[in-house]
């Protein structure tokens, strides 16, 4: 980090969103944030961390605790970790054992029982897949790992290969009953990188309000859920720059949630035309026109799914689909360097502000 900037969640992506708290996971579309604070807090009090490697990235939790409660903040805090890792067990689509693995392994067959944990999310997925048109999608694993042989080799795939995999993809073949979760085709896939980390920090938010500690950010490998204050000042966090080191902007970050979705961690070229991995799944084929998205909404989920589904859409699209949702800003940068805000946003120098 700067050293101009020593004391900022940075909000950018780590392998693909974004504060000194930071990262994401697998298919993450976004921007590394890091979250510290800003200046002496203005009331008695500490800000204690914790922090542990989870669901592929690194989750860190801050919370501001008053005089004399710093040990149970830290308690609440290593509780926070817990529940994410308690998640994360019945959750990734990396573990075989987890309720969404088996999901996943009777794509095309039978109802699969599932835990609240998985049908609550698997719920949130289908909601925002319908809310954005089918710009987040989480069932694009097949797409995904045809893209990422693609990386690796550095070419591109068939339209052909593209076309037979959109086969095995689409949201609308998702059917959440009573207890059970079913994928209606074979060779579908449920992943959770582009929604899972924003969904698992607002369970810890509850988690710490409901301990009695309302001030927090909880840094979801890059993804933010930002609640309360510092001791009464705001939490700061920094929008990385898509293209090069540094940060481009600071926010005062209110209550709610912040991601970053770039395409800056994971790209390649082929003939001069830059590739990345984030997806449009609506046509299997890699988003064009914007380098980052970096969402503020009022939770963890709603800005993780939206930071993916804007990207997806492109510049004008997207902004126009940003602003339709009240207390949603978004902060847009072209592919070509050009910046775009929503009507309720704006950037005065080096500080992006809420126009309240």
């Amino acid at each position: 980090m700067p050293a101009a900037l020593p004391a900022v969640h940075r909000v950018g992506l780590a392998a693909a969103a974004a504060v000194a708290l930071a990262g994401l996971g697998w298919w993450a579309r976004r921007a590394p944030v890091a979250a510290a604070p800003s200046a002496p807090a203005p009331r008695a009090g500490t800000v204690v961390r914790a922090s542990r490697p989870l669901m592929g990235s690194v989750f860190e939790i801050a919370v501001w605790a008053p005089a004399g409660r710093e040990p149970e903040g830290a308690e609440a805090a290593q509780a926070g970790l817990d529940l994410v890792a308690a998640l994360e067990a019945k959750i990734s689509e990396w573990r075989p054992d987890s309720g969404l693995s088996a999901v996943n392994a009777a794509a095309g067959g039978a109802p699969v029982a599932a835990g609240p944990e998985v049908r609550d999310l698997v719920g949130a997925m289908v909601e925002w897949a319908k809310r954005t048109g089918g710009a987040f999608d989480p069932t694009g694993g097949p797409l995904f790992r045809r893209w990422e042989r693609a990386r690796k080799e550095k070419n591109l795939p068939s339209r052909e290969e593209v076309e037979a995999l959109r086969g095995s993809v689409g949201w609308e073949k998702i059917e959440v009953g009573a207890g059970t979760v079913r994928l209606a085709k074979a060779g579908m896939s449920l992943g959770t990188g582009a929604i899972g980390k924003g969904w698992a920090a607002d369970r810890v938010a509850a988690l710490l309000e409901g301990r009695g500690f309302p001030d927090f950010v909880v840094d979801a490998g890059g993804d933010l859920r930002v609640g309360g204050t510092r001791g009464g000042e705001q939490w700061a966090v920094a929008v990385r720059e898509p293209r090069r080191e540094g940060y481009l902007a600071m926010i005062d970050a209110a209550p709610g949630g912040i991601a970053t979705s770039g395409d800056y961690e994971r790209f390649w070229f082929v003939d001069g035309v830059r590739y990345s991995h984030i997806l449009d799944l609506r046509t299997g084929w890699p988003a064009r026109g914007l380098a980052s998205v970096t969402i503020l909404a009022p939770d963890g989920t709603a800005a993780d799914a939206l930071a993916t589904a804007v990207f997806a859409m492109g510049p004008e699209r997207g902004l126009a689909f940003a602003e339709s949702f009240p207390g949603v800003h978004a902060f847009l940068v072209r592919d070509d360097g050009g910046e775009l805000f929503t009507k309720n946003l704006r950037r005065r120098g080096d500080r992006l502000e809420v126009i309240r």
